[in-house]
């Protein structure tokens, strides 16, 4: 199986009457997005397509220097994600034979630590009552407990339980803020 290591995010993106709405997101692991950036630098084509499920882009060096600079040339740029989320990129501003600089721009996100395990977007996204009975380290007949009695965000389908594991850390969430405060 292909794991691409992402961490699970939540971001701020609005406000509805000042309250922060928050989304979840998943943004790649940084070094396989660096050697993505280095594989489209050593072919040196511009590149503009959609990796780790965000829009991205390579320009390789040009020998004209940028408008209204001191720089000799143009140097190669590699970007990703969106300025209103997170962004990460990297500009060889130093020459194509030297490591580049790297800018990430996170203080929009969140992080959520998820067991300590990063995984992507669609990986264990919808889990089944197996799934569920190993993430919350519970037998599978206490999870039919739970999700028979409506204790544990639930839904059927095709006759099966389905748990929506961001549903369930929401669920975890929330049960551990009760439990601190003397709640049930």
């Amino acid at each position: 199986m292909n794991r691409t290591s992402a961490k699970t995010s939540k971001i701020a993106v609005a406000s509805l009457k000042d309250a922060p709405v928050s989304v979840p997101i998943s943004i790649p692991d940084l070094d396989a997005v660096r050697a993505f950036a280095y594989a489209l630098h050593a072919r040196g084509k511009a590149w503009e397509g959609n990796v780790f499920g965000w829009e991205a882009a390579y320009q390789p060096e040009r020998p004209e220097p940028p408008a209204d600079s001191k720089m000799t040339f143009t140097p190669a740029e590699f970007w990703i994600g969106d300025s209103r989320a997170w962004f990460f990129s990297m500009m060889w501003e130093y020459g194509s034979d030297v490591d580049p600089v790297e800018f990430l721009d996170d203080r929009n996100v969140q992080y959520t630590l998820q067991n300590n395990i990063a995984t992507t977007q669609s990986e264990e996204a919808v889990l089944d009552v197996e799934g569920l009975a190993a993430y919350l380290k519970i037998s599978r007949r206490s999870v039919y407990n739970l999700a028979g009695s409506g204790e544990v965000p639930a839904v059927k389908v095709a006759g099966q339980w389905r748990f929506y594991r961001p549903v369930i850390d929401g669920w975890l969430q929330e049960k551990t803020k009760r439990a601190m405060s003397g709640g049930a």
